[in-house]
């Protein structure tokens, strides 16, 4: 991943606080919304260049709204109970891909993926 905030919107939990310290150790910080309107607000003042939006807060609508207005930004959603139905709307709205909140490590495969991809584009 390059070194870029990542916004990280998700209830306070023991699994947000857990994918938060993954997420710190290879993003340039992480910060936390409670809600689709502070995630916006936060991804364009900390220019994020990755976003976390939990489906059960963020809706699809949401999150193909975010990836349309801020394009930079790499968006992975996440969700207690992602299967392929989820997965097929989730990418369909603009997203990487989804992943439960406890697959840390899928999260921040796709984020930097995404950097990769998006490192070439720009080359």
């Amino acid at each position: 991943m390059r070194s870029s905030p990542v916004i990280l919107l998700q209830p306070a939990s023991q699994i947000s606080q857990e994918l938060r310290a993954k997420l710190e150790r290879v993003s340039g910080g992480v910060h936390l919304a409670c809600s689709v309107d502070e995630a916006k607000r936060a991804i364009a003042h900390y220019r994020a260049g990755y976003a976390v939006l939990d489906a059960e807060i963020a809706s699809f609508s949401d999150v193909a709204e975010i990836t349309r207005d801020f394009p930079a930004t790499a968006v992975v959603c996440i969700h207690r109970l992602a299967d392929e139905q989820l997965w097929a709307e989730a990418l369909n709205a603009g997203a990487l891909d989804i992943f439960s909140p406890n697959d840390a490590n899928g999260i921040v495969n796709a984020l930097s993926r995404s950097s990769a991809v998006m490192g070439a584009v720009a080359a």
